[in-house]
Parts: C-alpha cells; structure tokens; sequence
C-alpha cells in the first residue's frame, strides 16, 4: 500500500515536472545541467531535453555568461539559499539572448559540490514590448512637446500629469509641472470651464469652451477629450487650446 501510494506520488510529480509550462532545471555552477524539463529545453531553443543535457557542459560559461551579474547571482545563492523574481539574460543555444525571469535555490553547500534548483519564465517577448512602449512613449512625447499649441493631460481632479512646451510657455510653468489647471484659468472663464468639463463627463464626449488660460494670454477655443483607460474608462482630460478668431470672442473682449 505504501509502496502504491509512493508510485502514484511519483507519477503526479514526473507529471507536473514534465508538463509544465516553466522551465524546470538542476545543475551544478560551473557544471552541467542534471535534470531539466522539456519547456526549460525549449526555452534555450535545443529540440530536446537530451540535447540541452548532452550539449551543455558548463551552464555557467555556455548559459548564464550573457549576464554580467551571473557570478554575484551565485555568490549570493551561498547566503541566501533562494532567490525569487530575478530577471537575467541568458544564452539560447544558437547564442541568441533571452531574458528570464528566475527562481533559484541553493542546495548544499554550492561550493562544495552543491548544486542548484531553478524555475524559469521566458520574459523576453515583454521586455521588449516594454523596451518598444517605452521608445515609442518617448518618441510621441517629444513630438507632443514640439506641438505650436498648447496640449495638456490631466486627471479627473484637474492635476496636471503632462503639458507640453508651448502649454508650459504660456502658464508659465516650469518642467517639473504641478498644480490644478482649473486655477490657471481667469475668473471670468471657470465657469464655461466648468460647464464645458461636466458636459464632457455627462456625455463622455468631447466639449469646448472660448477663454484665456491666463489673464494676459489670447483668447482661445479649448477642447476637452476624454482621455480613456484600458477598459474605457475616463481616466484623465486632454486639452488643446488653438486661437480663436475675434468673431466668436466673449461680448466682455469686444467692449474692452
């Protein structure tokens, strides 16, 4: 009975060892892998797990040499027996770099003929779709900051989170912005602000007003969008203020 019970443990963990979807490995620093599953061998491109452990006979110098911190990864396996959560490249079997994110720990004495237990995850394709957000983030913030008018994104409590360069020239703001864009109207315009912005958040459309965004500044027509987050929701304002011309100004501009 025992020994039935022992059997089907082992059946399930071969099973779960086997069919998982993340890399599962053991190997000596500075040795060779001594198990590894078949998603692990995959993940490093060889076509089988006997590949990987007939082809790798350093894991450390073949594998993990595409990290420049891999040595005091190890060093610090001594003292610490686990590490979750560590992001490191690696090199696949046709030398290409991959990102991992990794889960070792530390059995025995790793220096003394220990070896190690890691779970890995292939990050690769996220750190590059960041890497890619991040370049095209960038890039669309530079051209938003090039624009010749005013363009601001706010919060649904008016903070201001991004006001390009013509937007800051004209509020007078420095580059590290702060404060409510509601205050930076003139007195006369909060109102048609006001009525402009619940208008927009009733019919969650976009809406205009006529004013001046300073005392000193032109008139203009300002536009209020939505700026939606990823379930649709209204999360925040963009505003674009363009000239207005004199024809459609406030009655108060025409008689001063």
């Amino acid at each position: 009975n025992f020994d039935r019970k022992l059997k089907e443990s082992e059946k399930k963990y071969r099973s779960l060892f086997e069919n998982s979807l993340a890399g599962i490995f053991r190997f000596r620093p500075k040795g060779p892998f001594l198990v590894a599953n078949s998603a692990f061998a995959i993940m490093l491109g060889f076509k089988s797990v006997e590949e990987l452990l007939d082809s790798v006979i350093n894991a450390d110098a073949q594998i993990f040499a595409a990290s420049e911190t891999w040595p005091q990864t190890i060093e610090n396996l001594k003292y610490n027996n686990i590490i979750m959560g560590h992001e490191t490249f690696v090199y696949g079997r046709d030398g290409q770099r991959l990102r991992l994110s990794l889960q070792l720990t530390g059995l025995d004495p790793i220096d003394d003929g220990g070896f190690i237990d890691g779970v890995a995850i292939d990050v690769t394709d996220r750190h590059e779709a960041e890497e890619n957000l991040q370049a095209s983030m960038s890039m669309l913030h530079q051209i938003v900051d090039k624009l010749s008018d005013p363009l601001m994104l706010t919060d649904l409590e008016h903070n201001i989170i991004l006001a390009n360069q013509t937007m800051r020239a004209v509020l007078g703001l420095e580059d590290n912005i702060a404060g409510e864009f509601c205050y930076l109207f003139t007195p006369p315009d909060r109102t048609n602000w006001q009525l402009a912005y619940n208008s927009m958040i009733e019919k969650t459309e976009s809406s205009e007003l006529i004013g001046k965004l300073t005392e000193k500044d032109c008139y203009r027509r300002i536009s209020l969008t939505p700026y939606r987050g990823a379930q649709c929701e209204i999360i925040g304002i963009i505003y674009l203020a363009v000239p207005a011309p004199k024809s459609i100004w406030p009655k108060r501009a025409k008689r001063s």
